[in-house]
């Protein structure tokens, strides 16, 4: 067991522990959303499974909680609890998140004000920060 959980936290330590090149990245994060949702979608890029994009909504939004996160846990100065960095994680996914479906909705192509697109982001940000806070716990241990 102890193998599966040092291979699954290897994206989380892959990351640098410095606050402004995690600032940095996770504001690229943001950019990379903003510029991949100006593209003007034809359906036809993507591979022809059930609900891939959801998958892809998800997994980005996880892959950005977990920069937040690990932004968050180099300041211990505020004191963070852990729940309180899994829903600072979640509100800023779901405003990153409701921001990215409204500008979708004035990109030709595209449909804007997915509420399942809107639920994959906020999941994602949930599971990121869930799994950056299980990792830190046991880094710490």
């Amino acid at each position: 067991m102890s193998m599966i959980i040092k291979l699954f936290s290897i994206p989380y330590f892959i990351l640098p522990k410095n606050k402004a090149v995690l600032f940095i990245l996770w504001l690229s994060w943001v950019t990379l959303l903003y510029v991949m949702s100006s593209l003007s979608s034809n359906g036809g890029s993507l591979p022809p499974i059930w609900n891939i994009d959801k998958v892809m909504h998800f997994t980005y939004f996880f892959a950005g909680a977990v920069t937040v996160a690990k932004f968050l846990q180099q300041y211990d100065s505020l004191k963070l609890t852990s729940k309180s960095l899994v829903r600072i994680c979640i509100l800023l996914g779901a405003i990153v998140g409701a921001l990215d479906e409204f500008h979708q909705s004035f990109v030709p192509g595209r449909y804007g004000n997915d509420p399942i697109d809107f639920a994959a982001d906020v999941l994602g940000s949930f599971a990121g920060a869930s799994y950056a806070v299980y990792i830190f716990k046991k880094k710490s241990n």
